[in-house]
């Protein structure tokens, strides 16, 4: 597979260099004044690390002042309980969606109601209250829901299993390229009331639901004959349910990812990715589709949303050429308000270049420790990893490395999360653009930074897959290994690379498109030498074994590896601090546009 081609732009706001943690072609040397002087020789070409100060440790007073805007800022929230819903604005529309939800229950045989058992434990019950938006943020319903208190269910009493398989996002990005590769229809389906259709098979009794209780039948309870929402095994119990209503159907369920089902061969194929209750479903002739969600309908209530537009927080916007645009716009603005960071201060790079994060940044008087217990820190943290997962590749490696300090984070690691919400505010209309007709065969990037943890001495690697065009598969991971040389590091990030390119492949094979083989680059001549041959045995004979599977999978054919230059290594921006030069190259080898 060709490289992408590139497109120049002169334009610079910060210095391009490498940062730490930087390539070496060469296989590293064995003392660290060897190392640091080879760092220091690298090629005329690569741009040089920056040499401005390192700003100072953000000061407490800004965090004093992010906790008073945050308290005034006025957000929107669902009522948090049923006092609340029917004392508001819109309580008769909340009463309305609670009549909604008891009319279900009964319509769907979900309880009986029963004298209160002797010496049984009684689950408590809640009405969680929600506003459900669109991608443009318009309010599409107001929806109310009886949910069991499950986390006081006993497991092995209560429950016995509770595993429920759901689709990866790995998945759901090939489907979205190979529909955008060979221009087919993809449509959106959910199951109403999911949950209710399930069996359940253990005994489970639940008080009843406050303000709907049953004129008459006060002091009684419910006897759940099927599944409801909070219940522990009720994620599992749906799984089954719909997994044999789909293969009724004559859908059969992957091995590769059992939350991708496929029925038919060639245009005849419908591909259907499950996540709980919503299907994202793709195929060439949408009459097929349409024999699907018949079928479907006739087992349960479904809600047919038609061309996929909303999906898990992900929109997909189609182009008018047939390229499929993935983004998370709406998303990313909402976790910039949430945190008050909307209108904030552009930076062109998700962490500052040359920056370093370790636990000596930690809270160490009082003071400080007092004020970080109250930021959002690990709630910002959560919200950015699932944008980093599902669309922005580019931010993978700096979530990554502020997750580290999730439990006890200090003002600098704050100012490390809000420098990538800067980044997000300046980049918020950013995503994945699968083209029509382009390549859907999977290639990926895979690189490695040697010891660039401090205080581990670990390094971090990357890689990046893609298909059609754009990135599928990503991810930005500390090293469980101590290496000895940037060789080493690079061939153990390709031993992990070789892992997700196996799944890939086997994927592939399943959904009847893509090669046998995976091109894999990397930008180390001697870690690809050491996969292809056991060469510099002398310092490679303590490489974990399970690393050696690599040479087994580039033997057979399953890899093919392929020498890349460092600027033109995608995952380059995976393992380390980049400058927005070498950042900007990378985002448009995985294929990231503004718009689309």
């Amino acid at each position: 597979l060709p490289l992408p081609t590139l497109v120049e732009d002169s334009s610079d706001d910060e210095d391009d260099g490498e940062g730490p943690g930087g390539r070496d072609d060469q296989w590293g040397p064995e003392d660290d004044a060897e190392e640091e002087q080879l760092v220091e020789q690298s090629a005329p070409n690569e741009p040089r690390q920056s040499s401005r100060e390192k700003r100072g440790v953000p000061s407490l007073r800004f965090i004093e002042e992010y906790l008073a805007a945050a308290v005034e800022q006025e957000v929107k929230q669902s009522p948090q309980s049923v006092d609340e819903a029917m004392q508001g604005p819109q309580s008769e529309k909340w009463k309305k969606a609670m009549q909604s939800e008891m009319d279900s229950l009964k319509e769907n045989g979900v309880y009986e109601i029963v004298d209160r058992p002797v010496g049984k434990k009684v689950v408590k019950s809640k009405w969680v209250f929600r506003v459900k938006t669109n991608e443009l943020g318009e309010v599409e319903k107001y929806k109310a829901r009886v949910v069991a208190k499950g986390f006081s269910q006993v497991e092995g009493v209560d429950y016995d299993q509770t595993f429920s398989p759901t689709v990866r996002f790995e998945s759901i990005r090939q489907l979205v390229a190979m529909g955008a590769s060979k221009n087919m229809q993809m449509h959106q389906m959910d199951v109403t009331t999911a949950f209710l259709y399930a069996p359940l098979e253990e005994v489970v009794f639940m008080e009843q639901p406050e303000g709907t209780v049953e004129e008459g039948n006060e002091g009684k309870v419910m006897r759940l004959l099927k599944c409801l929402y909070g219940l522990k095994q009720s994620p599992r119990q749906w799984n089954i349910c719909i997994d044999t209503a789909l293969k009724q159907l004559g859908f059969v369920r992957l091995k590769s990812d059992v939350g991708i089902y496929v029925k038919g061969e060639g245009e005849e194929a419908v591909y259907i990715a499950l996540y709980v209750d919503d299907l994202f479903m793709v195929g060439m002739k949408l009459v097929n589709i349409n024999v699907v969600k018949q079928g479907l309908g006739r087992e349960f209530k479904m809600k047919d949303l038609g061309e996929a537009r909303f999906l898990l927080g992900i929109e997909i916007r189609r182009q008018k050429n047939g390229d499929v645009f993935l983004v998370q716009e709406k998303y990313a603005r909402d976790v910039l308000s949430r945190f008050n960071m909307e209108g904030c201060k552009s930076v062109s790079t998700p962490l500052e270049l040359g920056s370093h994060l370790d636990s000596s940044q930690q809270p160490t008087s009082d003071a400080e420790v007092e004020l970080m217990i109250n930021i959002p820190y690990r709630s910002a943290i959560g919200s950015l990893m699932y944008l980093s997962t599902c669309t922005r590749p580019d931010i993978s490696a700096a979530v990554s490395e502020l997750s580290k300090f999730s439990q006890n984070p200090g003002a600098e690691h704050w100012e490390g999360v809000k420098r990538v919400l800067r980044y997000v505010s300046s980049t918020v209309g950013e995503g994945l653009l699968y083209k029509r007709g382009a390549q859907v065969g999977v290639w990926g990037y895979s690189d490695s930074g040697h010891a660039g943890d401090r205080e581990t001495s670990r390094g971090r690697s990357g890689y990046i897959f893609l298909s059609a065009g754009a990135a599928i598969s990503w991810r930005s991971s500390m090293m469980k290994v101590v290496t000895h040389s940037s060789c080493e590091s690079e061939y153990v990030g390709l031993s992990e690379s070789g892992n997700e390119a196996v799944y890939l492949t086997q994927l592939q094979g399943e959904l009847g498109v893509g090669n046998s083989s995976v091109l894999l680059y990397g930008d180390n001549e001697s870690s690809l030498k050491l996969a292809e041959n056991p060469v510099f045995h002398q310092r490679s004979k303590h490489i974990l074994l399970k690393y050696h599977s690599l040479r087994d999978r580039v033997a057979s054919g399953i890899i093919e590896l392929c020498k890349v230059d460092t600027g033109l290594n995608a995952a380059d921006m995976m393992t380390k601090n980049v400058g927005v030069g070498v950042l900007r190259v990378c985002k448009q080898l995985a294929g990231m546009v503004t718009s689309g």
